[in-house]
Order: C-alpha cells, then sequence, then structure tokens
C-alpha cells in the first residue's frame, strides 16, 4: 500500500509541467565596469518587457517586478557568495533600469532617472537590504548600429554601495 501513494505521489509530481517564459538574453561584448574583485558582475538585456515598481503590503517596501511590455529593461548584477561555514552570508547587489526599444540616445540626470525607473537593490543579512529608487546619478545610453552603450553613475545617501558606476557595451542580435 505504502508503494502504491509513492508511485502515485511521484506520478503526480512528474505530470505537473512548470510554466516557462523566454527570455532573450543579450551577450555582454565588452565587460568594462570595475566589478569587485571578491565577486562575479553579469547584465542582462530583456526585450518586450517593462519594469512595475511593486510596494510589499506590509512593510511598505518597494521592489521590481519585470513583466511583459514594449521597452527593454536592463538588469545588472554584482555577487559574492558567502565564505564557507557561513550561513546568509551572500551578498547581492542589482540595479534595474527600463529604456524605450527605440531610442538613439537617453541623458538622465538625477531626478529624472525616474523616467527610466533606476531602481537599486541591496539582498544581504544587513540593515541596509532592500530596493531604493535612484535620485542621484546620471544615465547615458546610445544605440548605435547594433549595439547600446550604457553609462551610469549613482549614489543612494546612508547606503553604502560596492558597484556605482556601470560602463557596459551591449551586442544586439
Amino acid at each position: 500500500m505504502k508503494a502504491f501513494f509513492l508511485i502515485f505521489i511521484l506520478l503526480t509530481f512528474s505530470a505537473c509541467k512548470t510554466k516557462t517564459e523566454s527570455i532573450t538574453h543579450h551577450p555582454v561584448k565588452l565587460m568594462k565596469t570595475e566589478c569587485p574583485k571578491e565577486g562575479e558582475c553579469s547584465i542582462l538585456l530583456l526585450e518586450n518587457k517593462q519594469l512595475v515598481l511593486k510596494t510589499e503590503e506590509t512593510t511598505g517596501n518597494i521592489y521590481p517586478e519585470v513583466t511583459n511590455g514594449s521597452s527593454l529593461v536592463v538588469v545588472f548584477s554584482y555577487s559574492e557568495n558567502a565564505p564557507k561555514g557561513i550561513v546568509d552570508g551572500n551578498y547581492t547587489e542589482t540595479i534595474h533600469f527600463e529604456i524605450p526599444k527605440e531610442f538613439s540616445e537617453l541623458n538622465k540626470k538625477n531626478y529624472e532617472l525616474a523616467d527610466v525607473q533606476l531602481l537599486y537593490g541591496k539582498q544581504c543579512f544587513c540593515e541596509d537590504a532592500g530596493y531604493y529608487k535612484v535620485t542621484k546619478g546620471k544615465l547615458i545610453a546610445n544605440k548605435k548600429d547594433a549595439n547600446i552603450y550604457l553609462n551610469l553613475t549613482f549614489q543612494i545617501d546612508g547606503i553604502n554601495s560596492k558597484v556605482y558606476h556601470i560602463i557596459e557595451t551591449i551586442e544586439l542580435n
């Protein structure tokens, strides 16, 4: 009888199909960002998406959600793995922003960064973990030929970030 229930449970789970979504990932052609040597940096360009800023009901904290749309969403990540034997020691910083699919040049400074919904996230076991809207900095984005060139500098008062300047070239296929 136990074997029957075990087989039934296994068949039930194997019959479930996970919904997968197609995400177009464009590789970074040149990694110019000075990635801190303690970790790794990566960048994603998500096509036909939009960045929606959500608010967590109980805390009022904001967080990003990438949904279907007609823009490009850029997600830059810096990650450090925890040293062996340390629980909750992983550290990640993310930068999210949305740019129009069709553009030739963007130049946003300080409060204009709200136009691209520039969001900085810090994920760690630390008191300043969370997501923050960026209102101090400068984003220059150019689209030429089959490339997008990004130059972003930013700061958030009261938050120590390890990444504060991103220079990248994203090759479009």
